[in-house]
């Protein structure tokens, strides 16, 4: 990956605040104020509360840590609200599309400024109310903003290394593939299997209804790609309803219908060599001149897993790039990749089965099934997809009898798939549980695509000496 720290700020971001500052530009003027005073930095905040009518104070709201969530959702309330629009649904776009909206009521010549609506004595709420209605309406619109365009995540484990490190706060967009409707709609928004700091269960299963992804045509991107960085459910996870497993991030080697190998630790495609992300990891033996490499000299060469084996030889999991780093220090003598031989048959890796005699560095070649996809149910194919048809597929009842699929009572010869199916790899290939031991991620698993780093944090460091600057805003590849 070609890291370019703030590309997102400048192709994504930077637009979304022009089209907001030009639409904020025109409902100042219409407010009677200068259009300018929208593009001066704090000056045209304190020109806000003045067209909201609210306290001059209520500028400093937004800075305050996660009270300034739900200040920014209330004062983009009011805006609409000093603008005519009060409906509940104006009152959600305004805060699910600012931006576009913002321009729109700018540019639109039917909206004019009207203020504050006038407040009925009856009525009247305490600033408390109006603050917890904020509040409320705020995790309305935070839910829906989450379900339908993106999610924060962050990085907890090192599977990933060096692409994306632990620590990295990542926003996982939903519009690429499309947002799935939610299988579980009993849940307390805002939460994930818990209820914070619990462990209480934050979901309700006993009713599950069916879930369907909504296609953004629009955007243009509805499916998953090769090399996608996608975040999705653990399809091994069975205790959560599937909207509800644990969040895996992995790299997509393979999608539906692709045929995988991997030949000596080199991944091929439908026959084609995939070409590795730069920062993928592998395992190397490390013989020195002599001298023993010290803890600064691997951190200074990007390398944070080795071992040593014995004197002089160590066991280090590391990008290529990271290697010639080490060996600019002048004390490697050696480095050599090391592969695990292909007679070296790991009963861990998938299908788990004596038929296979598979291990992470030769495994395949594997048919990732498809929809529509038939194929022969022989005795190597029942190994490789039995798992896959009895969990997934959506079938009563799934059975394995004298080496023969039965699915409701009846032998099946031939079997076409209903369903999609992905190949999920980390770049740190030998500290990665993935596809290659669990199997196939189902199409209705996927979240959505890793898209950029918001926040990167190193661990056991403080605050602003943790922040690693030089990924903030980098584009996920």
């Amino acid at each position: 990956m070609q890291e370019i720290p703030y590309f997102y700020t400048l192709i994504i971001i930077a637009p979304l605040l022009l089209i907001y500052y030009v639409g904020l530009w025109k409902l100042f003027a219409k407010a009677g104020r200068g259009g300018w005073e929208a593009i001066i930095p704090i000056y045209n905040a304190f020109v806000f509360q003045k067209v909201i009518q609210r306290p001059w104070w209520w500028m400093f709201l937004p800075l305050i840590p996660f009270v300034g969530f739900f200040a920014n959702i209330n004062l983009l309330m009011h805006l609409g609200r000093a603008f005519g629009r009060k409906s509940f649904i104006e009152q959600i776009i305004m805060c699910l599309i600012a931006p576009f909206y913002v321009a729109y009521l700018g540019f639109d010549k039917n909206t004019q400024y009207t203020g504050q609506p006038p407040i009925d004595p009856t009525k009247k709420k305490t600033a408390l109310q109006e603050w917890v209605d904020a509040a409320i309406f705020a995790v309305v619109v935070a839910t829906l903003f989450r379900w339908l365009f993106v999610e924060p995540f962050m990085i907890p484990t090192p599977s990933m290394e060096g692409s994306l490190l632990v620590g990295d706060y990542l926003f996982v967009s939903k519009a690429h593939y499309g947002p799935r409707t939610p299988h579980t709609p009993l849940q307390i928004p805002l939460t994930h299997q818990k209820i914070w700091n619990t462990e209480l269960k934050s979901y309700i299963d006993f009713i599950q209804a069916p879930s369907f992804r909504l296609a953004f045509i629009p955007f243009g991107w509805v499916s998953v790609a090769n090399n996608d960085v996608v975040v999705f459910n653990f399809p091994a996870e069975m205790e959560y309803p599937v909207d509800l497993k644990t969040n895996y991030i992995k790299r997509c080697i393979a999608i539906a219908g692709d045929t995988l190998l991997i030949d000596n630790a080199v991944a091929f495609i439908n026959g084609k060599k995939v070409i590795d992300h730069p920062q993928t990891q592998y395992q190397y033996i490390i013989t020195t001149k002599g001298n023993a490499i010290s803890d600064k000299a691997f951190k200074k060469a990007g390398i944070k897993s080795y071992q040593e084996l014995s004197q002089n030889t160590y066991g280090v999991k590391a990008s290529t790039e990271s290697i010639n780093k080490l060996k600019e220090s002048d004390l490697v003598k050696k480095a050599e990749r090391y592969i695990i031989p292909k007679s070296e048959a790991d009963p861990n890796v998938f299908p788990k089965s004596k038929l296979f005699k598979w291990n992470i560095d030769n495994f395949g070649p594997l048919v990732i099934p498809k929809k529509d996809l038939t194929m022969p149910m022989t005795e190597q194919n029942i190994a490789l997809y039995f798992s896959t048809i009895k969990t997934f597929e959506g079938h009563k009842n799934v059975e394995l009898r004298e080496g023969k699929l039965y699915i409701d009572g009846q032998v099946v010869e031939k079997y076409t798939f209903r369903n999609n199916y992905y190949f999920m790899m980390g770049d740190n290939r030998y500290d990665s549980l993935d596809s290659r031991f669990w199997g196939f991620v189902p199409e209705d698993h996927i979240v959505g695509k890793a898209w950029f780093v918001w926040l990167s944090l190193e661990e056991g460091v403080p605050f602003f000496q943790a922040i690693r600057w030089n990924r903030l805003f980098m584009g996920i590849q």
